[in-house]
């Protein structure tokens, strides 16, 4: 999943804050074994080079392959020595909790002096725990923003929104009719307020949490009552509206079992089409390089997202994390912590900075920020307001969920199908997919 995101502060700074001191433990050296996704070898490498420096009697094998979660499930089942893990997604804590896969660090948090809360912003570090432990060290994430186009607030004559700034549903429609436009007069709109994304995946969640709805229950075994609660129901009707009955928000004229995203992104928000979009980081550079070649059709910043209901905004995150698994022989578990508190924070986290891709931690933050400007402060203050990603649970979200939203939530979004019968059948086909999963696994 993940992404499907900067001038260092100082090293000093980072210094004083990154370097931790941690009893090693028993063990004296060896090697520490580990698995990790690929695209992230740099990171590692830069982490372990300086890990060496303090602990050359260690040596380090992590190894990096897209399969990787199958070979620690493989390796976990085989109950096979490894020490140390990535884990992808904020959803994962509570996986790996209830399996009880991995080791609890607060142990090591503590005999290191951390305060979690001065190095990682408080959400991140929160939503990588089980029961209250941390299982988890994050080590990459994004959340959710408003991307907003200055030139076409300014066409219409429109206060561009703060970074702190969410706009309610009447401030939405307000806004958003005030941006939607005939801008050369052939009677038919040719730019609008909003590119909207179909809801094929989490992309919408931000919309359907600030209505109090969710597709599942916690534990991602029961879609009825959720998926189609009057809440859900609310969110599909006033995601549908915005395009078909306000028509603040391009028409998506797309395949049953289309995604949007081409429209909304590409040919919606880049191409100067649309003011406002609600997405993650991961095409900051595209956005970029569209500015550069057409500083006349967009300029582009962020605020929080919109809430279409209640009175607080709400932004997804997929937090990943690196823990230590129980295979880990506990006379490692401390030496196992430093490695992955350095890949987390210390010289892997330095690298991430370097490359602009990595802002869990504060110093990450604040680089963010250095690196791209204000423009980025909506993401920055969506921190406040992450939640988990809604996803996986006790069945996988893939074989119950993905299709069922494209194929009912979506129609109904493209204006083929009622809001409340979507979500109607979209509950019985979920819980019919759910419980083929689970007597699949007896």
């Amino acid at each position: 999943m993940l992404r499907k995101a900067c001038t260092l502060i100082a090293v000093l700074v980072l210094a004083v804050l990154l370097v931790v001191p941690v009893t090693v433990g028993a063990a004296s050296g060896g090697t520490i074994v580990g698995f990790a996704p690929m695209g992230i070898e740099e990171q590692i490498k830069a982490a372990v080079a300086k890990f060496n420096q303090q602990y050359p009697n260690w040596k380090v094998e992590i190894s990096c392959a897209a399969d990787y979660e199958t070979k620690i499930k493989v390796a976990l089942g085989a109950k096979a020595g490894f020490d140390v893990m990535w884990s992808g997604g904020s959803d994962y804590p509570q996986i790996w909790g209830e399996q009880g896969v991995l080791v609890a660090l607060d142990t090591y948090i503590k005999q290191g002096n951390i305060k979690m809360y001065d190095v990682y912003e408080k959400a991140f570090v929160d939503e990588l725990k089980y029961k209250g432990q941390q299982l988890l060290l994050p080590t990459d994430c994004f959340t959710y923003a408003l991307w907003y186009n200055k030139i076409l607030f300014d066409q219409a004559g429109v206060p561009c929104p703060a970074p702190d700034k969410s706009y309610s549903w009447e401030e939405l429609l307000e806004v958003g009719k005030k941006l939607t436009r005939d801008t050369n007069g052939d009677g038919k709109i040719d730019v609008w307020g909003l590119s909207l994304l179909t809801p094929t995946w989490h992309i919408v969640q931000p919309w359907y949490n600030s209505c109090g709805a969710q597709i599942l229950n916690k534990t991602g075994e029961k879609a009825n009552g959720y998926v189609n609660s009057k809440k859900f129901i609310e969110f599909v009707t006033k995601y549908r509206d915005l395009i078909w009955k306000y028509q603040i928000a391009m028409p998506l004229n797309i395949p049953p079992d289309g995604d949007a995203w081409g429209i909304a992104w590409s040919n919606g928000f880049l191409a100067g089409k649309a003011a406002m979009h609600v997405s993650a980081p991961w095409m900051i550079p595209e956005a970029n390089g569209q500015e550069e070649k057409h500083p006349e059709l967009l300029k582009w910043a962020t605020a929080l997202p919109p809430h279409l209901a209640g009175n607080r905004p709400y932004s997804i995150g997929g937090t990943a994390g690196w823990g230590i698994p129980v295979t880990c022989p506990k006379d490692k578990r401390a030496i196992a912590f430093k490695l992955i508190w350095e890949i987390a924070t210390g010289a892997g986290a330095e690298y991430w900075y370097e490359q602009g891709k990595m802002w869990t931690t504060k110093v990450g933050m604040k680089n963010f920020v250095a690196k791209n400007g204000d423009r980025v402060a909506g993401w920055v203050e969506a921190s406040k307001y992450l939640v988990p990603m809604e996803q996986i649970g006790k069945m996988p979200w893939k074989s119950a969920v993905e299709p069922n939203m494209v194929k009912y939530i979506s129609a109904a979004v493209v204006n083929r199908m009622d809001p409340t019968e979507a979500c109607k059948q979209a509950a019985i086909a979920m819980d019919e997919a759910i419980a083929k999963y689970e007597a699949s696994n007896l």
